[in-house]
């Protein structure tokens, strides 16, 4: 909730580099998540509500015999807090 404004702050959109085999399984285990391009590393992006989302997300890419490479979180267009 933003401070300023008093309305919902959106959740930010992570991107998950991640190496591995990346097949249909693999996919349909995670559908919240999309995933970007065949090659390696490769994308899987989604937006995570908060800490505990991330925590099971992680925990599952890595029970799916995938490595994390790099993690990055991007803010949702409009999700920076403003007083009208």
């Amino acid at each position: 909730m933003c401070a300023t404004t008093g309305t919902p702050t959106p959740a930010p959109v992570y991107e998950f580099r991640v190496t591995g085999e990346i097949g249909p399984v693999i996919r349909s285990a995670i559908p919240e998540l999309s995933f970007g391009g065949t090659e390696q590393p490769c994308t899987l992006t989604g937006v995570v509500a908060g800490p505990a989302e991330l925590e099971r997300l992680l925990d599952r890419i890595a029970e799916l015999g995938l490595d994390e490479t790099e993690i990055r979180v991007h803010r949702t267009i409009g999700s920076h807090c403003q007083a009208s």
